[in-house]
């Protein structure tokens, strides 16, 4: 039965006409090998048959022959042989293959299978009808290296329908950093679907947001069948700057074998076997799909990773290098000057800029404020209980002030040596790069540097345990300040955050799109933050590796830490928790006076038979009361006079 089937389905396909006329017969290279649909026994057959959109008859068909069970698989690297003797080889060179399913991490274009519908919400207040949904801006968009989704205001679902053969499983690799969620539903489509007055629950999984760097990987096992899977995003605030959701990579497993390999793309390459293709390196490219390797580009020619082509080198310009400051000798220092790491320009060319040469004495420069020249010449925070504006030593604060530390940055002679610079490389799997050269100083301020490409973040943290336990005001336990200057071209998007992170989460505070100069202050109502980061996107287009979007920043604060240096002496805040805890107060039952001599301010001792009432005043007993022995409370001697006589009761006293 199952046989005389298969030769209808053939016959069907060889012999039916068109209007019009008879279709003409096939050639070699109109047909392909391919298998029927499994049957109850899971047993399938390999026929030749036209390929898919052909028109054209057999001539002399080919009988079936019997296929591998539906359940066989191939591993990783590898395809099943369906023209052959049927069994599992190796890839060829510019191919690769996931195993048993697909994989989906190149997105130059949102693919095929994939369908993008409106999910009926609204995530605005704006009064929308069903068709301007459906016309809105799409939540899903391609960027290349991974597939961003941004809330727009009205959201839609990003769905893939697949079929398992066997137990199988979905692979996300994602990244998840804002005030969002997101989330993923598997369901089978071949079972009843269980539904709540909120709609349809069915194999739910949130996709958090991330608490560090890099990519977070959720796995979900999936039963054979027909299965579709749904994401969404769930965004309170979808006109907010960089609300968005990343996706690296989509894996689903449990399809069975695969009958060829998926090529790889211009731009990357693979070897025998292989289960990915490879990124092309900077300065290197692959021109066609199917490579093997990468070329090299010209000497005056440069790519970025993943090239397809290789770009002519621009001119270098003062961008192209940075400065590096030597250790302070006896209050002298020199300059070192040096290329980007990954340096795209050309030092030859005619119009270009030449590198400075090192050495040259100069005065070493200032320390930030809350700090002072070392020995060694380094800047170094001042100690406990004092302070120092960055031009002088520390000195230890007077009596009656307290010296609140801070994390203090107005001078970029050099990097300063509380802020850490880096970069994640989102291209590149979300990787964290240890890296100076991302942020470059230029004395009165820090900018970011060209070492960043299109798509990948600038990053600059401030480490803080946690903030010092008394507060600013009562509620407020630390404060940022940051003096910025964003330049972003309307028609090249750039996104800069600013980020703190707990023992929690991390989220962002403020972020920012478009060219912007000002001063911004943060308040911070919990002592738990352990880390302030800024992190700066040049471009959101893969394609705009050169784009001239640039952060500077001229000053960071970090107020109330409990590292880092003083920058004055406060006077300290009677009545307060900071009694005790940093405030240079004098012994018991002294007061806070100025010397008129030097106009400093000492500690003096009440005088006789009077007590300190707080730091600053002393008040006198009462009749027949003295100070105790440290002045802190009146006391009865146990002497008194009384109608002309004394009465010395001392002896009972106590």
């Amino acid at each position: 039965m199952k046989f005389t089937l298969i030769i209808c389905i053939i016959l069907a396909e060889s012999f039916f006409g068109e209007v019009g006329g008879q279709i003409p017969e096939c050639t070699e290279s109109d047909l392909h090998y391919t298998y029927t649909e499994c049957d109850a026994d899971k047993s399938r057959w390999r026929v030749y048959v036209p390929k898919s959109n052909t028109k054209c008859y057999v001539g002399s068909p080919k009988p079936p022959v019997q296929g591998p069970p539906c359940d066989k698989s191939c591993d990783a690297g590898r395809y099943l042989d369906v023209a052959g003797d049927q069994d599992c080889i190796d890839c060829p060179a510019g191919t690769y293959s996931v195993g048993n399913g697909v994989r989906y991490d190149q997105w130059d274009s949102l693919p095929k299978e994939f369908t993008v519908v409106s999910n009926g919400l609204r995530l605005s207040l704006k009064s929308l009808s069903k068709a301007q949904c459906e016309a809105s801006v799409d939540t899903w968009v391609a960027q290349g290296p991974y597939l961003e989704g941004v809330p727009s205001d009205c959201n839609k679902d990003l769905s893939i329908t697949t079929e398992l053969i066997t137990d199988g499983s979905l692979t996300i690799r994602y990244r998840n950093t804002l005030d969002m969620l997101g989330i993923v539903q598997v369901k089978s489509l071949c079972q009843s679907t269980a539904k709540s007055v909120l709609g349809d629950f069915e194999g739910i999984t949130p996709l958090k947001k991330s608490k560090s760097s890099g990519f977070d990987i959720t796995e979900i096992d999936m039963k054979p069948g027909k299965n579709k899977i749904t994401f969404s995003l769930l965004g309170l605030n979808s006109a907010a700057p960089g609300n968005k959701f990343i996706i690296q990579s989509i894996e689903i497993k449990g399809m069975g074998f695969s009958t060829e390999c998926t090529p790889c793309k211009p731009g990357f390459y693979s070897s025998i076997g292989s289960s990915h293709c490879t990124r092309c390196g900077a300065n290197t490219y692959a021109p066609l799909s199917r490579s093997v390797s990468c070329k090299d580009c010209k000497e005056d020619e440069f790519s970025p990773p993943g090239a397809k082509e290789c770009k002519p080198r621009p001119p270098c310009t003062e961008s192209d290098y940075y400065a590096s400051i030597a250790p302070c000798v006896n209050g002298t220092t020199y300059e070192t000057y040096q290329w980007l790491d990954n340096k795209y320009c050309n030092d030859k060319h005619a119009d270009s800029v030449i590198l400075p040469k090192s050495g040259g004495s100069k005065e070493c420069p200032s320390c930030n404020p809350g700090e002072s020249l070392a020995d060694d010449g380094t800047c170094e925070y001042c100690a406990e209980g004092q302070a120092s504006d960055g031009s002088q030593p520390c000195e230890s604060c007077p009596i009656g002030t307290e010296a609140r530390k801070s994390k203090t940055f107005i001078h970029f002679d050099v990097m300063p040596s509380g802020l850490y610079p880096g970069c994640i490389k989102l291209a590149d799997g979300g990787s964290f790069c240890d890296k100076q050269s991302t942020w470059v100083p230029k004395g009165d301020y820090i900018q970011v540097s060209d070492d960043i490409r299109a798509l990948d973040f600038a990053v600059l943290n401030i480490n803080n345990s946690h903030f010092a336990n008394r507060t600013l005001d009562g509620r407020v336990y630390g404060k940022l300040v940051i003096r910025f200057n964003l330049t972003c071209d309307p028609a090249d998007p750039c996104i800069f955050y600013l980020m703190q992170e707990d023992s929690v989460e991390l989220r962002v505070v403020g972020s920012w799109n478009a060219t912007t100069t000002t001063v911004y202050m943060h308040n911070f109502t919990s002592p738990d933050v352990k880390l302030i980061s800024i992190a700066f996107r040049k471009s959101s287009k893969a394609a705009n590796y050169l784009s001239s979007n640039t952060l500077s920043i001229s000053e960071l604060r970090l107020i109330n830490t409990v590292s880092g240096g003083a920058t004055e002496c406060t006077p300290c805040v009677l009545g307060s928790s900071a009694a005790g805890e940093g405030c240079h107060s004098c012994a018991v039952g002294e007061i806070v006076v100025t010397n008129n001599v030097t106009n400093k301010k000492v500690c003096k001792k009440c005088p006789a038979n009077y007590i300190a009432q707080d730091s600053f005043t002393c008040i006198p007993c009462g009749p027949g009361l003295v100070n105790n022995e440290d002045h802190t409370m009146c006391v009865s001697d146990c002497q008194f006079a009384y109608d002309g006589m004394k009465f010395d009761l001392s002896s009972l006293s106590g």
